[in-house]
């Protein structure tokens, strides 16, 4: 089942009134033109008249909080702080102003248990500032990410191990995060549907998008 893109390139594919954004990664060199295709995305959504949104972040591993933040800064109407807690970064402790260039329309966020790091930042922010509804499975990242990690190699098997050293957490209010990040309508493909190619998720999000708030 091909639901997720083979490349980590950012993604927009528009239908009438509907766009989908797909983001495989926060990575900024994966991405380096981040905020020039949110701009010209954003900008040919609103003269496309596209009042629905989905962003498809499945499988996305995280990265760099530069990218999340300037998703965010097109879909809200107020300033909001990015960062609560951590080293550095002290940007984005400070409040960040909506982007000139902004959607207003309804968002819907596919997620699912490849949703780690900057990803769980990105989602526990959008759902506190009220920005979208989230469709999928359980996110395994939520407002609280480890990182800022060394490398360990041991010595005789070679195996080669990450250990985290820092806590980033985002501004919103403390969440229990044994059970990582749940979405407002757990969908499950089946595997009839994987072995039929059809993307369940996506066609909910696609019915939850056009239903009136």
């Amino acid at each position: 089942m091909a639901r997720f893109p083979a490349s980590s390139r950012l993604a927009l594919a528009m239908d009438g009134d509907l766009a989908v954004l797909t983001v495989p990664t926060f990575v900024i060199s994966e991405n380096p033109d981040y905020k020039s295709f949110f701009v010209d995305s954003i900008r040919r959504m609103n003269a496309g008249g596209v009042k629905r949104l989905i962003i498809d972040i499945r499988g996305n591993g995280g990265g760099d909080p530069e990218v999340s933040l300037a998703l965010i800064a097109h879909l809200v109407e107020r300033p909001f702080v990015y960062l609560k807690t951590g080293p550095g970064y002290d940007y984005l402790k400070a409040e960040t102003p909506p982007h000139e260039i902004h959607f207003s329309g309804k968002v819907v966020v596919l997620i699912d248990g490849g949703c780690f790091s900057t990803s769980g930042h990105f989602c526990a922010l959008a759902r506190h500032l009220g920005l979208a509804a989230f469709v999928g499975e359980t996110g395994g990242g939520t407002y609280r990410c480890n990182d800022n990690s060394i490398e360990i190699a041991l010595a005789y098997t070679g195996i080669r191990l990450r250990v985290a050293r820092t806590t980033y957490e985002v501004a919103v209010p403390d969440r229990d995060v044994s059970a990582g990040f749940p979405p407002d309508f757990r969908v499950y493909p089946g595997i009839g549907d994987v072995l039929a190619g059809r993307d369940v998720q996506m066609d909910f999000a696609k019915i939850k998008s056009a239903e009136a708030d």
